[in-house]
Parts: structure tokens; C-alpha cells; sequence
């Protein structure tokens, strides 16, 4: 039998303005504040880009084509 180890795929962006970066701010674990590259988890039969795009539209509130 195979144990799945549980690792996703993801695609992240960095938008870039100047001399500052987009992050995005996950809830604190165990006293720990997480930021990360907006982007997220790619989708069976997903490339990355367009997971990216996807991802950062939903973050951003914008609908799906």
C-alpha cells in the first residue's frame, strides 16, 4: 500500500512595485505570523500559469472567464 505524503503543486507570483512585494498575510500558528507570494495550489490538469492567473484573480476578487 502507498502513503500519500500529501505534497501539492503550487504556483506563485510576485508583483512588484518599486522596492516592495504583494505577500499575503496567513493567521498566526503557535505565535507564528505566515507571508507568502500570492499564488496557491495548482488544479489537476493545470498548468502554472494559468493556476497563477486564477489564483490571483480569486485573491483579488475578480470572476473567472
Amino acid at each position: 500500500m502507498t502513503q500519500s505524503l500529501g505534497y501539492r503543486a503550487s504556483s506563485l507570483c510576485i508583483i512588484r512595485r518599486e522596492d516592495s512585494i504583494l505577500v499575503e498575510k496567513f493567521p498566526e500558528v503557535d505565535g507564528v505570523v505566515t507571508y507568502r507570494p500570492v499564488g496557491g495550489t495548482i488544479e489537476y490538469g493545470e498548468d502554472s500559469r494559468s493556476a497563477v492567473i486564477r489564483e490571483v484573480k480569486e485573491e483579488i476578487d475578480q470572476p473567472r472567464n
